[in-house]
């Protein structure tokens, strides 16, 4: 349900996590990344049932991690669980990306 709030909300406001305005300054991080490095489940299973394709795609953007996304960070922190719902959300995603390319 919280998740359902912040979408209609998110939606009002234009508000994109994965947005450079939302992340950490030194490093460039995102909430999930930081959620991911903490091994957060609950926070990262709300933040990926918000669907939000800049924050599921963010890359850092420093260069000592730089282009390593979430899931670079859930697969070092060895959380399988974790590894497997980011795979299928970004499956989801990069599933829906082509259906929008492809001809009906």
């Amino acid at each position: 349900m919280a998740g359902c709030v912040y979408n209609m909300t998110r939606q009002k406001s234009g508000l994109k996590l994965g947005h450079r305005d939302f992340r950490e300054p030194e490093s460039s991080a995102t909430i999930l990344h930081v959620a991911l490095l903490y091994n957060h489940t609950a926070i990262v299973d709300f933040l990926l049932d918000t669907g939000e394709r800049d924050l599921l795609l963010a890359k850092y953007e420093t260069s000592e991690y730089r282009n390593q996304t979430s899931l670079h960070v859930a697969v070092a922190n060895g959380n399988p669980t974790v590894v497997e719902r980011l795979v299928l959300s970004l499956a989801n995603e990069v599933c829906e990306s082509l259906c929008r390319l492809l001809p009906i």
